[in-house]
């Protein structure tokens, strides 16, 4: 046998031997991380699941995802709206022609690039929503009108400024949607609502169902959206 083979078969007999020592050494440590773990495991309330396929982290990620992603949407409608005290003090009656004229806008989207397309709505809807919230229009009306688009401004105002009786609209108004990117809003709209605690309890069995029956034709986009609110309601209902 030369020295290289010699060598190689010392190093084959070693390595063995080290981890085997390693973990005789650890043993103590390594059972009470086992013990940890299993704890862990059993607990209900745990970020950490054990599954077919493994070890799984929670959805906590996924809920602090999805309640960044409401307050993004929200900072951006408020960005955009100049509230100003008049506005605030009168309500205007019916749809002004400046949230017409989006939602016409918002129809002639034509864009065939899918990022850009989905940017420019999203940018339509952030400006609807400001639109509602300065001219402070009647969210009531918004839902009278069954228009999606309308609806979408709807949405987006509640995500950015929910109050006392936005649950009751959206729920309404969320069980007639069919464009992808509105009933996307809507999720987002639910989401801000139990975040801001404006969602009463009652109800949150409703949202979710509604939220379910969205999954039907969704694509990867609204589903991530679905399961971030659906989380956000399960953590709401505690």
């Amino acid at each position: 046998m030369s020295s290289s083979e010699v060598v190689g078969l010392i190093g084959d007999i070693a390595w063995p031997l080290t981890v085997l020592l390693v973990l005789i050494v650890l043993r103590n440590e390594i059972r009470a991380i086992f013990r940890a773990l299993q704890k862990r495991i059993a607990d209900p309330h745990t970020p950490v699941k054990l599954t077919r396929e493994g070890l799984e982290l929670s959805s906590r990620v996924e809920v602090l995802e999805g309640i960044a992603e409401t307050q993004q949407l929200k900072g951006d409608v408020l960005a955009s709206a100049t509230v100003t005290t008049r506005a605030a003090l009168q309500k205007v009656e019916g749809i002004p022609p400046t949230l017409l004229a989006l939602r016409d806008e918002y129809l002639a989207v034509d864009e065939p690039d899918h990022e850009r397309r989905i940017q420019r709505k999203n940018e339509l809807a952030r400006w609807m929503g400001a639109e509602v919230l300065r001219m402070n229009i009647d969210r009531q009306t918004l839902v009278n009108e069954a228009d999606e688009i309308m609806t979408l401004a709807l949405a987006s105002a509640v995500t950015a400024l929910p109050r006392l009786g936005d649950d009751v609209l959206i729920l309404t108004a969320g069980r007639k949607i069919t464009r992808l990117h509105v009933r996307y809003r809507i999720a987002a709209a639910v989401s801000g609502l139990a975040q801001s605690r404006n969602l009463q309890p009652n109800l949150v069995a409703d949202m979710e169902d509604l939220l379910d029956s969205y999954r039907r034709s969704a694509d990867d986009s609204l589903i991530r959206r679905i399961n971030w609110t659906l989380k956000v309601l399960k953590d709401y209902k505690g």
